[in-house]
């Protein structure tokens, strides 16, 4: 009995469940490269790819290897993100690299405030590595991302991301990684970045920015890789 009740106990919530679900019917679960556990009435901790804490979705990873060359190979998801992932609350690391996301960063993110590594590139241009052509993010990158401040990483590289990058992100102060390469991201680059001490990588290589380097930067004594080149 009491291993029952402390299954019970330590089981996914409904309401994760049902974002899980979500996820599913919004990047074709159904061509994943792996489905194991999915949709199936196990607890969802056992699920492929989620990783559970005291009975809580805490990390959601959604690659099934490596290549030779150390890269990620993502699990075959085409599609959007849902706003239904909100509802995981305790998650800390959200991981879609080299899959096909597609469609707009859904503004509700912002709640996930428990969040250290948010990784959402899309396929990596490698010749003959990726067997699919990739299908992009697109828009901007929201202000309500700023919402994150925990956030440890921030990729969001090799997509369609457009439009100026948000002030707001000098709110992000335990930021020490940032991608955002390989986009179409314009304007200038952020002086207000510079409030981001733990910064140590950033990368804005390979976009439309223009202007010059910000001189507030040298205030950035963490800051180890810089790449702005196009």
């Amino acid at each position: 009995m009491l291993v029952l009740l402390l299954s019970i106990l330590l089981a996914a919530t409904p309401a994760e469940r049902s974002a899980l679900h979500a996820l599913y019917a919004a990047t074709n679960g159904t061509g994943w490269a792996n489905t194991s556990g999915w949709l199936g009435a196990g607890d969802p901790c056992e699920w492929f790819g989620v990783a559970c804490d005291g009975g809580a979705v805490a990390r959601l990873r959604m690659v099934t290897g490596r290549a030779a060359n150390g890269v990620a190979i993502g699990n075959s998801m085409a599609g959007t993100l849902p706003s239904q992932l909100s509802r995981l609350q305790n998650l800390t690391l959200l991981e879609f690299f080299d899959n096909r996301i597609s469609g707009t960063m859904p503004t509700e993110l912002k709640e996930l405030t428990q969040l250290k590594n948010l990784f959402l590139a899309n396929m990596q241009p490698y010749p003959g590595y990726h067997s699919a052509a990739p299908l992009p993010m697109s828009g901007t990158v929201p202000t309500q991302i700023a919402a994150l401040e925990g956030l440890g990483l921030l990729g969001l590289q090799y997509s369609s991301l457009s439009g100026t990058l948000p002030v707001q992100i000098q709110n992000m102060t335990s930021l020490s990684v940032f991608y955002c390469n390989d986009n179409s991201v314009s304007g200038t680059v952020p002086p207000q970045l510079a409030k981001l001490g733990e910064l140590g990588t950033l990368n804005f290589a390979n976009n439309s920015l223009s202007g010059t380097m910000p001189t507030q930067f040298a205030e950035l004594e963490a800051l180890a890789n810089l790449y702005l080149y196009t």
